[in-house]
């Protein structure tokens, strides 16, 4: 008799810790996709950036900064003192420096690691969308009415630059430290070609808003472009020249947000905007000829960064469904 009852409390811890262990990014939603946690759902999440596969940053709405250091499997929330300010944009240069950027022309720096954000004058009121370092000092931030900042102290102070337009940028990338992209709105696109002192304007007034950019290399480079008209169509674009040209690659009839490549020929493009719509992700592997389709749960996916070929994050707002934070380990394969 004792031996049984020995036998079945050895089951119990068994299963206790079966499931007490058992990891969130264990849920499969679908496509490969795995949601990490319910506990930010009533979040809009704007922005995600991971450093490496372990260390990574989400922000949203109403101030919100959550920090991993495992993997997504568990998240801390950290101290931005702005209950009431969208957080838009997210870049880390290392474990301990990290930038944002948000509304009306908010800044947050850190040098700890997040464990203290300190709010830096920005020297604009408007909204900033994007934020990019291309070394642990020098960085960008730009947003609405042409606005550009240019950072030489990992983000302590700011200048603003010339833009050349008053559209809202959007999306900002550098392949390298000194070419860089900028889109935005009525088909705004800017190149510098000296590290970011100076930017030309490519061009602009076509009928589409440019919604996110991403250059792999200095030549290839991918463009989400969002319709102005329900009518009309989103388009993913694709330059092969420095921008000098561009080409369809592809269409969709509803909204295409956010796009990552991680080599000129394998990339993601982000879709499903509409309350009606679930969200896609369509993949690439061979530079935009072909497209798959990753039909997701979530409603809306508002950013999405991959580490490597299979590791990715994506981050968006679903609060029927109770998550917005997935992960893929198999770049969204089945």
């Amino acid at each position: 008799m004792k031996k049984i009852l020995v036998f079945a409390l050895v089951l119990i811890i068994l299963f206790a810790l079966i499931n007490c262990s058992k990891k969130p990014e264990e849920i499969i939603e679908k496509n490969g996709w795995y949601s990490l946690t319910k506990d930010y759902a009533d979040f809009n999440l704007f922005s995600v950036y991971f450093l490496n596969e372990n260390v990574g940053y989400i922000v949203g709405e109403n101030g919100l900064i959550i920090k991993t250091t495992d993997g997504g499997l568990n998240w801390a929330r950290q101290t931005s003192n702005l209950d009431n300010t969208y957080l838009n944009s997210v870049f880390a240069t290392d474990e301990t420096n990290g930038i944002i950027v948000g509304y009306n022309g908010t800044i947050l720096t850190t040098n700890d690691g997040g464990a203290n954000w300190t709010k830096q004058q920005s020297g604009v009121n408007y909204n900033l969308s994007a934020v990019f370092f291309i070394s642990e000092n020098i960085g960008f931030a730009i947003g609405d009415s042409g606005t550009i900042l240019k950072s030489i102290n990992k983000g302590n102070d700011w200048e603003i630059l010339s833009s050349n337009t008053f559209n809202n940028l959007k999306s900002i990338w550098f392949p390298n430290s000194v070419i860089g992209y900028i889109v935005g709105d009525n088909g705004t696109l800017l190149k510098t070609t000296d590290g970011g002192n100076t930017w030309n304007l490519k061009f602009e007034y076509i009928n589409k808003n440019l919604e996110s950019v991403c250059f792999p290399n200095p030549s290839v480079g991918y463009i989400v472009a969002s319709k102005k008209d329900v009518a009309d169509y989103d388009l993913v674009l694709k330059t092969i020249d420095g921008g000098e040209n561009w080409s369809q690659i592809k269409s969709v009839t509803f909204s295409l947000k956010k796009l990552f490549f991680i080599n000129e020929n394998v990339g993601y493009v982000t879709s499903g905007t509409l309350p009606t719509i679930k969200a896609h992700i369509y993949k690439t592997i061979d530079a935009g000829e072909n497209w798959t389709t990753q039909e997701l749960i979530v409603k809306k996916i508002y950013s999405i960064f991959f580490i490597n070929k299979d590791l990715g994050f994506a981050v968006g707002n679903d609060k029927d469904n109770s998550t917005n934070i997935i992960k893929t380990k198999n770049g969204g394969e089945d």
